[in-house]
Order: structure tokens, then sequence, then C-alpha cells
């Protein structure tokens, strides 16, 4: 199995002894932000849906009969 090891972070590295430890906590980590994400995506749909206009869901009523009424009368 080959491992990586960061120059920037020599912290993050998979070739050495502690390589299991470094794998799972970045696993951690990983989940943790698509657990954020997740989040942040299903909060930011709803704030949408709360801010849509009211007219956008609303349905016309329309009165048929006066508008046959005002046609008539045109």
């Amino acid at each position: 199995m080959r491992g990586y090891r960061s120059f920037t972070e020599q912290y993050l590295d998979s070739c050495g002894i502690f390589k299991d430890a470094v794998l799972n906590i970045l696993a951690t980590i990983a989940k943790q932000e698509r657990i954020r994400l997740s989040e942040r995506t299903i909060a930011g749909l709803e704030k949408a849906k709360r801010a849509a206009p009211a007219s956008v869901a609303s349905t016309l009523v329309v009165d048929r009969v006066k508008v046959v009424q005002m046609d008539a009368e045109a």
C-alpha cells in the first residue's frame, strides 16, 4: 500500500507509524464537513422557501360571472 506525505503540513503523513490515526482523523474531518455542508444546504433551501413571494404559491380565483358581465359591458 502506498501512502502520501504532505510537503506543507508535516503532520499529514500516511507513511509512518501513525498512518492509521492520521487517516482516521482525516476521515472524521471529511465526514463532519459533509454533515455541515448538508445542514447549510437544507437551511438555505428553507430560507429561500420562506423568502419566496406569497403570490407564487397562491392560486388565482376568478369569478366567471363577473368576467362575463364586464366583457358584456365593454
